[in-house]
């Protein structure tokens, strides 16, 4: 299988939203700019639609008609000045927050041989420190599964 992995926000800025979704071929994002196209035509026709683009409506249409398997999680930043604190002297302390909330958000979902595409929030260095966390963290569950 597939996976798409999303963060909104950065860490220690604010809250943390992040998702991951399995690729299904689906008619979804022509349904959305169907539906925007009714109110606004060259939004529609951009290549990238944002939220923040989007009405109370169309946010209801998308919900009901997306029927891809994902998986949510949020870090509010409440819960994040308590990990900091608890964390904060540890080397690579807020990447390793990051690794672990998105382990488990695709815990239940991703299986072994499964492929995961994160989106690039960060620096090319940055991104491989989290992906050292997330890799270690998916090579202990796959021991603690095969004993």
């Amino acid at each position: 299988m597939l996976f798409g992995i999303d963060a909104s926000g950065k860490i220690g800025e604010g809250n943390i939203y992040i998702a991951v979704v399995e690729h299904k071929n689906t008619d979804f994002i022509s349904l959305l700019r169907d539906v925007v196209r009714k109110r606004h035509n060259a939004l529609a026709s951009r290549r990238r639609i944002k939220a923040s683009a989007l009405t109370e409506n169309e946010f209801e249409c998308i919900s009901k008609n997306f029927d891809s398997p994902y998986s949510v999680s949020f870090i509010g930043i409440n819960s994040f000045f308590h990990l900091r604190n608890k964390m904060r002297d540890y080397k690579h302390w807020k990447f390793k927050i990051l690794a672990s909330a998105i382990f488990l958000t695709c815990d239940r979902m991703v299986k072994t041989g499964d492929v995961i595409l994160v989106d690039r929030d960060y620096t090319e260095d940055v991104m491989s420190v989290l992906f050292k966390y997330m890799k270690l963290l998916f090579e202990v569950r796959l021991m603690e599964r095969n004993q």
